[in-house]
């Protein structure tokens, strides 16, 4: 994962380049695929920022969990969203902070990605990692996924976005993630299909 100080750096002066003030399109045109079609799921979304596809998900009828670094983005979702929550230390986690919605439907863990695991809130139903896999250093790729997979029911799906591009004209992060690569880390444990492919010149998601 990019050094987390420079992620913390990065919201504290707001460069959030990153964050939509929308709701992902490839969730919304593919959330039934991630769902099955099914609702009252527990849904996970690594690296969530201050998301909006958490309040999206909420509305479909599931329940949602985020984890974050950055305690900024964590304040940001539920203020900027005008939602009550509460705070508390997490059992088991070194300087982690669980941000609870008042009605129990969004939780948001403020810790180290690398420290989390099902002991703390059990497996989840489907996992949305909107570019997250994309923002972990490549020698940390598959540390990443063992802790992703470790979260996922064996049932579970996770819908993923990733980015190519020529490593000769641009560097990360977000990392180069060719779909090799999503294979090698994902491929012993799942069926990995590629969905669909844009040019983000055309499209931003």
């Amino acid at each position: 994962m990019a050094h987390l100080e420079q992620w913390q750096q990065r919201w504290d002066i707001g460069n959030i380049g990153f964050h939509r003030s929308y709701v992902n399109k490839i969730l919304e045109e593919h959330v039934d695929i991630l769902t099955k079609g099914r609702k009252g799921l527990k849904i996970f979304l690594p690296l969530c920022g201050k998301s909006l596809d958490l309040l999206w998900l909420v509305d479909l009828g599931h329940d949602v969990t985020g984890l974050e670094f950055c305690d900024i983005a964590c304040q940001a979702f539920f203020k900027e969203n005008n939602i009550d929550y509460t705070t508390s230390t997490v059992d088991g986690l070194q300087d982690a902070t669980l941000y609870v919605s008042k009605d129990t439907r969004i939780r948001i863990y403020q810790c180290d990605f690398f420290q989390f695991s099902s002991d703390v809130t059990g497996q989840f139903d489907a996992v949305w990692d909107r570019a997250a896999f994309g923002a972990v250093n490549p020698p940390d790729r598959k540390r990443y996924s063992d802790v992703l997979s470790s979260l996922i029911k064996g049932d579970g799906m996770c819908l993923m976005t990733t980015l190519q591009y020529d490593t000769t004209v641009m560097t990360g992060p977000p990392q180069h993630t060719p779909a090799e690569v999503v294979q090698e880390c994902y491929g012993n444990r799942y069926d990995v299909k590629i969905i669909k492919e844009i040019d983000v010149l055309d499209e931003e998601n």
